[in-house]
């Protein structure tokens, strides 16, 4: 599965779920999801708590982005993996002084656009 087919994001988004729970970034702590989305096949969104980022609330915008022409694809697993391990548990870090936020009070990071996503009514 290709990413832009037909449930390729889906597969993504359940494969980073599966993986945050086990995590050895956080150990004992975990991430909260708040909830979380796919986006037009070619990725996904999570809203979260990060536990060393108390009263916060985060959201990753997770997209695949072909790199340099001849770059493998990722399968929805592998990128699931990533986004889970290095975009969502690892603390912020220089990320925070980029962090945009939106109307609700999420603090978004990740690949955004210039108008920020839009979370379903939590």
């Amino acid at each position: 599965m290709r990413p832009g087919e037909a449930g390729w994001a889906e597969a993504a988004l359940q494969a980073c779920l599966r993986e945050l729970p086990q995590t050895m970034t956080l150990a004992p702590k975990q991430v909260t999801v708040v909830t979380a989305w796919t986006t037009p096949e070619d990725g996904f969104c999570l809203v979260y708590r990060h536990p060393q980022h108390p009263g916060r609330t985060l959201g990753y915008r997770a997209r695949f982005t072909p790199g340099d022409p001849g770059d493998e694809f990722e399968g929805p697993e592998a990128f699931g993996f990533e986004v889970a391990n290095f975009g969502v548990s690892e603390p912020l870090g220089s990320v925070e002084w980029r962090l945009r936020r939106d109307h609700s009070g999420i603090d978004w990071h990740g690949q955004l656009d210039d108008e920020l996503p839009t979370a379903p009514a939590l």
